[in-house]
């Protein structure tokens, strides 16, 4: 993983903005739909474009957007044996903590309300992407190749976050976005589906490609499980964590970085749970990078939690220095604030400038969420400047 301390170098923490006609072909073409032979060439083509703006508006550490991919999460069910897909109910609640606080807004909000299809667990789960990833891999390096990059990374999900990403109440019983049918406990599920992303950990990185780990469960399962006290969730978190670490076991820690956040919707987020609450699990994760939110209005303030927390020899901090919760494009001076306050703390040599979460797929608009990069490469350079770092 690329470190500087001759300035600040700038990524971001995944999804990028794709045309919506490339994002519906993989969508239908992971339901099973027959696509032709112009699927290829289309979504290279796309990642070729999507390489070319992230270094175009100043990016140093880059992927390929996942563009090939359906979402953060829902690509992996095609890449593993056990889980069957079932049409979801629409007579459905989702659970959150500040359901109850703001009951109007999410009554006067639908799109808060997302319905997913249902994933069940219905037999043993093993890895069969090979060439899904392979393919992913192939196409990020040839998009990139001959380019100014400094680093390429790919993104992959962590075993908890597919069975944690909401939790619903239906006809007065819970329903996860994974149901388990099949394993003892849901543990045991996690930890079969941590061995089969096992072998898409060590595809990545023997691609020799920096793995990002997309990790917003940690987060969620406080969020997700509104009758949780505080132990209850320390317990099922860190079993989150040991199932991880479990899946890494082979891979360099240099090699890895995790992307931890609090979901990428616009409510209040009132009852997140504070970083300094979770933080000593993410650091036990076997990571050389750790990306934490730092724009995100509710989460701002917790650049200060390291200035009680070391970080661990030898790692970076990727904060989330714009992000999507907004539509203001963030000033760069405001970006360099934001960077040269985690430099202060934590060592500039120590800090990779990101982004808050995701940037695609509606979450915002895509003219605005390459003027938020731009503003964050900007950022990145005032801040070089004022910790008066030199440049090549």
């Amino acid at each position: 993983m690329q470190r500087s301390d001759n300035r600040i170098l700038t990524t971001h923490a995944g999804s990028l903005p794709r045309p919506d006609e490339v994002a519906a072909l993989v969508r239908a073409k992971e339901k099973g739909a027959e696509v032709d032979r112009s699927y290829s060439s289309i979504i290279a083509e796309a990642t070729s474009q999507v390489v070319q703006q992230e270094l175009k508006v100043g990016l140093d550490v880059i992927n390929d957007g996942e563009v090939a991919k359906s979402s953060w999460h829902d690509y992996l069910v095609n890449r593993v044996t056990g889980i069957e897909i079932r049409p979801r109910s629409n007579d459905l609640r989702r659970l959150r903590r500040e359901g109850a606080e703001f009951p109007n807004f999410f009554r006067d909000n639908p799109a808060q309300e997302v319905i997913r299809e249902q994933f069940v667990c219905v037999g043993p789960i093993e890895y069969t992407g090979h060439e899904a990833v392979k393919a992913d891999i192939a196409l990020l390096k040839a998009a990139a190749d001959g380019t100014g990059y400094e680093d390429l990374f790919m993104s992959a999900m962590t075993p908890a976050a597919l069975g944690v990403d909401a939790t619903f109440e239906v006809d007065g019983h819970r329903e996860h976005t994974l149901e388990n049918e099949y394993y003892g406990s849901a543990e045991e599920m996690m930890f079969a589906l941590g061995e089969a992303l096992r072998e898409e950990y060590e595809a990545i990185v023997e691609a020799d490609l920096v793995l990002q780990l997309d990790d917003p469960a940690l987060c969620k399962i406080w969020t997700a499980n509104p009758d949780y006290d505080l132990p209850t969730y320390m317990r099922e978190a860190e079993q989150a964590m040991e199932a991880l670490n479990h899946a890494l076991r082979n891979v360099p820690r240099e090699q890895v970085r995790q992307h931890i956040c609090w979901g990428a919707g616009t409510g209040p987020h009132t009852d997140d749970i504070p970083l300094r609450t979770v933080v000593g699990l993410i650091l036990k994760v076997k990571c050389g990078a750790y990306g934490v939110e730092g724009a995100n209005p509710r989460h701002e303030h917790e650049w200060k939690v390291w200035q009680d927390v070391k970080l661990p020899d030898g790692t970076i901090l990727i904060p989330g220095v714009v992000t999507p919760k907004t539509n203001i494009v963030e000033h760069p001076e405001t970006v360099a604030d934001r960077i040269v306050r985690y430099a202060n703390v934590v060592g500039p040599e120590n800090v990779i400038a990101g982004t808050d979460c995701g940037l695609a797929d509606g979450r915002i608009h895509p003219e605005l969420a390459w003027a938020k990069l731009r503003s964050l490469a900007e950022g990145a350079k005032l801040a070089s400047q004022q910790l008066h770092l030199s440049r090549d």
